[in-house]
């Protein structure tokens, strides 16, 4: 365990190194890079890969906050370099901001008024950032900066290749990193759910609980308390069970997940929080005076039943 812990600091700290650094460093603004970086810092950490991407991901997520209030202060500043032809990608990394959501604050200002939903579609789909979606007054910056483009692509707008430049730049943000995200959470969810049930452990899903009119439910509830034995060897009965497919680092579950998870407690009883790629040693993680339950990687192999019964995970 201390070595685990020893290499847990060092993944944080370098993650830390790595996300303020002034200009940020290049491997956020170069996929190839940024995974040849994160698989030689896990191998000579000693730490999960996945681990790592997950942890470096929540590490940069705490300082974009005020990165983005700065930014967004700043757009005038920025819309100006783009309209004197800097690149997106470049004002970026000048900005030490990520390229994806760069991009998305300038096609925010350079086109038509566009909801929430429309500006979304468009990041998606980029090659729809045609001429007449640009503001009139903005439209000479068309003429900029397009070199690089043309040749390959003739009858793109440079807004629309610049933006596409961007989203194949960033290694954290963008439409396919939000799908991936969003695939990985399911793809544990239902891995969840499928080892309850080899298990033979009655249970009620999210969506379920929800037509019932439950508001704030977890991944799963369990229609009986079961227990299981901790790293202590110690017994413990959860009632429900949440599925993170993330790293669980100790500022992260102290500050979003346990709150959530809180709120569980408070209607369902004790309940385990399953971070499917590792999290920091328990001593380190606040467990609500023993109502939450931690596990990591996967989930305990052996859960008892009210009845005394051992229900078992099969290889």
């Amino acid at each position: 365990m201390d070595d685990y812990a020893n290499s847990y600091d060092q993944a944080g700290k370098w993650c830390r190194q790595q996300v303020i650094k002034k200009p940020m460093v290049a491997l956020f603004y170069d996929v190839k890079l940024f995974h040849k970086a994160l698989k030689e810092t896990s191998k000579a950490l000693n730490f999960p890969l996945q681990s790592l991407q997950s942890l470096i991901r929540t590490t940069h997520l705490k300082v974009l906050k005020l990165a983005t209030t700065t930014v967004k202060s700043d757009i005038s500043f920025h819309l100006e370099h783009y309209c004197n032809g800097d690149s997106i990608l470049k004002i970026a990394k000048s900005a030490a901001f990520p390229p994806f959501l760069m991009a998305r604050l300038l096609v925010d200002e350079l086109t038509v008024y566009m909801g929430r939903k429309e500006l979304a579609k468009i990041m998606r789909e980029p090659r729809c950032l045609t001429k007449d979606l640009i503001l009139k007054k903005f439209q000479h910056s068309e003429n900029l900066n397009i070199a690089m483009f043309r040749s390959n692509q003739p009858l793109e707008t440079r807004l629309s290749l610049e933006v596409q430049e961007a989203v194949r730049s960033d290694p954290l943000y963008g439409p396919d990193h939000d799908r991936a995200r969003h695939s990985i959470g399911v793809e544990y969810e239902v891995a969840l759910e499928r080892a309850l049930k080899i298990m033979d452990i009655p249970f009620e899903t999210e969506s379920q609980l929800r037509e019932k009119g439950s508001a704030r439910t977890p991944d799963v509830l369990l229609k009986t308390p079961v227990a299981f034995r901790d790293t202590s060897g110690e017994w413990k009965v959860v009632c429900w069970i949440d599925s993170k497919a993330m790293f669980g680092d100790v500022e992260t579950h102290g500050r979003t997940v346990l709150p959530q998870c809180e709120t569980y407690i408070h209607r369902f009883g004790p309940g385990m929080i399953v971070y499917w790629f590792g999290h920091a040693p328990i001593d380190q993680l606040n467990c609500a005076n023993g109502e939450i339950s931690v596990a990591g990687w996967y989930l305990p192999e052996a859960l008892m039943m009210p009845t005394g019964e051992n229900a078992l995970l099969e290889p």
